[in-house]
Parts: structure tokens; C-alpha cells; sequence
């Protein structure tokens, strides 16, 4: 309150007159200073302006406190403060402590400024209150005080920056993409005024953009947007400011090469098969395919399966076999007459994959079948001949395979215990089924052509002709002899008591060569004409014959040619001989 008094002295008499003397007039106020309602209380926050931490550059508002980068303090109470009754402040109490109205030493200033500059031994990491007393004219006292704020003349504790979105693989990661890189922090921290703002960079070995940083605020998972060369290195750089202002320095990720390039399977070929084709055993069929870098990613690793379709992996399940270019696929548990595929995944260190898949490749565990002979000299088993000879042969729809095609056939001319005697070796026929060789097999002895057909798989089979006799010998000579009971021979003539006269063929054979067969003939003897011309009888050991009555009592005399398998003829004659009479003639 306040109100204007007028005070007066009087002096009293006993005769009870009095004298007074009045003082001047004096103002009483008990009104104390207050704070300016015109001046802000905040700058769009909770933070106090009555009393201002104003150090420039290093002071940042944060929360409900204030964050001091540097231990001298910048105050102002300037037009905080105002008096009524015409009054004025006479002075100013400033301190400065960890709680309001207390000072740290050394921290308590008097003045009738509105400003003060301090240099105290301030502890990082303590909260500080400035504390401003207002005295009056009359004495009266009003305190206010600041905003706490903390000192923090220490950069951000240094985190980590990391790449996301690549591939790594020591000592190098690899990215594909080439117009944004994601990055993540990790570790960062300001156990004091806290990190306020994080800055990025994204540098190659010539330049960073942007040069200065861009901020990123306090994200730790963050994309942004980038022009990166391919084949090129770079890295993200990362600055802290924490709540003091204070800049941490620059932290780098690690390197990342920018290659969105796959790698090049050029080929995959399945190795100890014969023209695509697997026989057993299979202990040496393997894999091996040639494969390249893309860009600069080197390949990491590959992956191979074997399966009987396109892609599959029924026989060998998707294996990672590192780096190596070839596998042994010997354990595999194949079987007969299926088709293989492989597949190899080449994967490089950027990520990036390629596929490629290889031919078929058919099983085959058995030889070409055999369903029929050579055919040596149109099939004949004897071939009458001396000296050289012209063989011919013909194996056509002799061989046939329903796995894997023949692709060769051999043939030789020999004997049965020497197959290549007389070609000296296995000939070639450049695939024709047919041969014409000239040689010179031993006389009266048996040859025999062979062919062997190998099939895709190399495997192979043989088949042989008949044995093939070149002979040129006609029949061993033989005899007739007169086998009716009764029989009397007188001067060359045999009398033959019966009109049906037997005969016996002696030494009728050809073991060389073999008989072929036996043709007779009955010639009338004086006229040196045939009764009956040639006709075969087979191979008899004899003969029986049967006259006409009118040739009885006549000379007759029985022919007999005998037929090897050369076609060459040995003719045997009886004696004449008188049927049905038993008179001498």
C-alpha cells in the first residue's frame, strides 16, 4: 500500500497552551517492486525472460532448462522490473547457485546495472539458477530468478554410423541402389544437455553433399536421397550437436561400393559323362561351370542342385559349396535311363544373384542290344575260293539302343579266336552299316566278321557273323557197293538176284566242308543213256532201287554225285549189274 502523510511536532505547556510545528509531507510505501508486465515471459516456451541467460552462440533452450556451452554466464534483467509512487531501484543483488537464492562462491555481484558477465567455476552437468534481487529506494526487496540451465562444455559422446540396405562382406559392402542410401545410428548419446540435432554427409573420395551436412534431426533410421556413381565408394558421415551447441566431430561409416550388377554364370557343363550321357559307374561324374564379377562384387558364394526336372533339386537339395567351381556328384543315387539337370546360383557380394541351368544329361547303364548276326557273303556259310578274297558284310537294324543313339560303329575280319587277324584291327565305318575289305583269310579255314556299336554313352556291344568257310575242295571221292543178298560179281558185273537192288554209299562224307546233298542217275549201260536222269536223294548211307520189268536182265550202272557246301561234286559209279537173273552173262 501506499499513502502520503503529514506529520507535526507540538509542544504542550501546563497552562495547557501548546505550539506546534508541522514537518514536510513524506510518502509511505510499502509497495515493492514488480515484474513488467511488457516484458515476455517466454519465447514461444516454458523458459523464463525475467531473468535472461543471454551468452551468445553456446546457449540452447532444451525442455524446461537451459543448456550453457561455455562457463561464462551472460545475464540480463534489463526492463524486467518495475516501481510505483515514483519510486526507483537503488540497486541489484545478483547470484548465481544450484538452487534459487543460494550463490556458489565468488558468484554474488551488487549493481545498478541491468547486465552481468561472469567467469564462474561453474561444474558441467550441474543446473544453475541466476538469482535477482530488486532493492528500492525504500529498502524493499523483491527476488526472481532464471530458467535453471546447465553447463555442457563437452561435445556429444561419438556413436556409430551404419549402411543399411547392403551387403557386406569383408573387407567391402556393396549397395545396389543409386539414387538413396539408408543409414542408422547407433550409440550416440549427451549424458549432460542431451543431443539436440544430428548432420549428415554422403562423401566419395572427391567431395561430400551436402558440404556442410544436412540435418536429419534426431532420426536414427534415416533414408536420403543420392546421386551415386556405379563402381564408386562412399561413405555416410555423421555430426552430433548436443543441447549445449556443442558439435561432436564427423563420424564415418564404413566404406559401401555402389554396383547393381549381377554376376555372369558363362557355362555349366556336367564333366565325365560321354556326349551327354551318364554310364555307370557314376564315381566320376561331376559339375563344373565358369562364372564372373558383374561390376566389381566379387562372387561370395555358389549354390548347386540336381534334380530330374528343370531346376529341381530331388537328387541334390540346394548345397553351398563356397567358392569352388566344380563338385563331385560320384554319391549321387542315380539310376537307369533318367534325365539330370543342374542348376548353379552364383550369388555376388553386392546381393545380386544369377542363375543358369545346364543341358540334360541322360543316365545310361547299359550297352547297345544285340538282335541279330553280321551277315558276312550274303549269309553263306562256305565260300569257294583261292587266294584273296572281297569280303562283304551287312549289320543293318542289327544294333539298337533306345537310351542314347549308336555314334559309332567298328568292324574287323578275323577267326574266332583272332578277331582281328586279317583287318590287323577295328575299322571305323563312319556310322555305314556295310563293309567291302579285301583279304586273304587262309584257305580251307573259317573267318568270321565282327562289329562292335558303341552308343552315346560309350558304351559298347559286339556281334559276329556265322563262321565262313573259304575252302575250294570238292567231296572226298567215295564208293558203290551191291548190298543184295545174293550178289555175284563176274567180270566187273554184278548179278542181282531181285528187281529191287540196294546199294550201300561208302565213304559218303565231307568233314571239312559238309555234304550238301546226293543226286543219282540209272544209265542203260550199252546205249550209255540215262533210265532215269539225276534226282536227289538227301544224304542216304544207301540206296534202293526199283526197276521197270522191262530193263531186267539189261546192264545198268547207278550214278551217284555227291554235293558239298562249296556246290563242288565227287561222282561215284557202280559197276554195271544185271537185275532179277542169276545167269552169268
Amino acid at each position: 500500500m501506499s499513502s502520503t502523510e503529514t506529520f507535526s511536532v507540538c509542544a504542550y505547556f501546563s497552562d495547557l497552551s501548546s505550539y506546534c510545528v508541522a514537518a514536510s509531507s513524506i510518502v509511505i510505501d510499502l509497495i515493492p517492486p514488480a515484474i513488467n508486465s511488457s516484458v515476455s515471459t517466454d519465447h514461444g516456451g516454458p523458459l523464463s525472460t525475467t531473468v535472461r541467460i543471454t551468452t551468445a552462440a553456446n546457449l540452447l533452450p532444451l525442455g524446461t532448462s537451459q543448456y550453457l556451452g561455455t562457463t561464462a554466464v551472460d545475464i540480463s534483467w534489463e526492463n524486467s522490473f518495475i516501481v510505483d509512487g515514483g519510486k526507483v531501484i537503488s540497486y541489484y543483488v545478483m547470484m548465481l547457485g544450484s538452487r534459487p537464492m543460494t550463490a556458489t562462491n565468488g558468484t554474488v555481484i551488487t549493481t545498478t546495472l541491468t547486465t552481468a558477465s561472469l567467469a564462474p567455476a561453474l561444474v558441467a552437468g550441474v543446473q544453475y539458477f541466476a538469482t535477482i534481487i530488486a532493492i528500492d529506494e525504500t529498502g524493499i526487496r523483491f527476488p526472481t530468478f532464471s530458467s535453471p540451465f546447465v553447463v555442457d562444455i563437452s561435445a556429444a559422446d561419438l556413436g556409430t554410423v551404419h549402411v543399411g540396405k547392403s551387403f557386406y562382406t569383408k573387407p567391402v559392402a556393396y549397395q545396389t541402389n543409386s539414387t538413396a542410401v539408408d543409414f542408422y545410428l547407433r550409440g550416440w548419446s549427451d549424458h549432460i544437455s542431451g543431443i539436440s540435432e544430428f548432420f549428415y554427409r554422403i562423401c566419395t573420395a572427391t567431395s561430400c553433399v551436402p558440404s556442410n551436412g544436412g540435418s536429419i534431426g534426431l532420426a536414427v533410421d534415416n533414408t536420403v536421397a543420392a546421386t551415386l556413381q556405379p563402381g564408386t565408394a562412399f561413405w555416410v558421415s555423421v555430426q552430433a550437436t548436443n543441447g549445449a551447441g556443442r558439435t561432436s566431430s564427423w563420424v564415418n561409416s564404413s566404406a559401401v561400393v555402389v554396383d547393381a550388377q549381377p554376376p555372369v554364370i558363362s557355362s555349366i557343363q556336367f564333366t565325365g559323362a560321354s556326349a551327354g550321357f551318364a554310364t555307370a559307374p557314376v564315381s566320376g561324374l561331376g559339375l563344373a561351370w565358369n562364372a564372373s564379377t558383374g561390376l566389381s562384387a566379387p562372387i561370395s558364394e555358389f549354390v548347386i542342385q540336381v534334380g530330374t526336372t528343370l531346376g529341381g533339386g530331388q537328387l541334390l537339395p540346394p548345397t553351398n559349396v563356397g567358392s569352388q567351381t566344380s563338385f563331385s556328384l560320384g554319391t549321387l543315387a542315380l539310376t537307369h535311363n533318367i534325365v539330370l539337370y543342374a542348376t548353379v546360383i552364383a550369388v555376388s557380394q553386392n546381393g545380386l544373384s544369377a542363375v543358369k541351368a545346364s543341358s540334360g544329361l541322360r543316365t545310361d547303364f547299359t550297352e547297345p542290344r544285340v538282335g541279330g548276326q553280321v551277315v558276312v557273303l550274303s549269309g553263306d556259310r562256305y565260300v569257294n575260293a583261292v587266294g584273296p578274297l572281297n569280303v562283304t558284310a551287312d549289320w543293318t537294324g542289327v544294333f539298337s539302343d533306345a537310351e542314347s543313339p549308336i555314334v559309332r560303329y567298328q568292324w574287323a575280319i578275323g577267326t574266332a579266336g583272332a578277331p582281328t587277324q586279317y583287318s590287323q584291327t577295328y575299322v571305323d565305318s563312319q556310322m555305314a552299316t556295310t563293309l567291302r575289305y579285301a583279304c586273304e583269310p587262309t584257305d580251307n579255314s573259317d573267318f568270321v566278321a565282327t562289329v562292335k556299336a558303341t552308343n552315346a554313352a560309350g558304351l559298347s556291344a559286339s556281334a559276329t557273323s556265322i563262321l565262313v568257310m573259304k575252302a575250294s575242295k570238292p567231296p572226298p571221292s567215295f564208293a558203290i557197293s551191291a548190298l543184295n543178298e545174293g550178289t555175284v560179281e563176274l567180270n566187273g558185273t554184278w548179278f542181282i538176284p531181285s528187281s529191287i537192288g540196294r546199294f550201300s554209299l561208302n565213304g559218303l562224307a565231307d568233314p571239312d566242308i559238309g555234304l550238301k546233298g546226293v543226286d543219282v542217275q540209272l544209265l542203260d549201260v550199252a546205249t550209255n543213256s540215262p533210265i532215269r536222269d539225276w534226282f536227289p536223294i538227301g544224304i542216304p548211307v544207301s540206296v534202293s532201287l526199283s526197276v521197270e520189268p522191262d530193263w531186267l536182265f539189261k546192264s545198268l550202272q547207278l550214278n551217284a554225285r555227291a554235293s558239298n557246301n562249296l556246290n563242288l561234286t565227287t561222282i561215284a559209279s557202280s559197276f554195271p549189274f544185271v537185275m532179277n537173273s542169276t545167269d552169268a552173262i
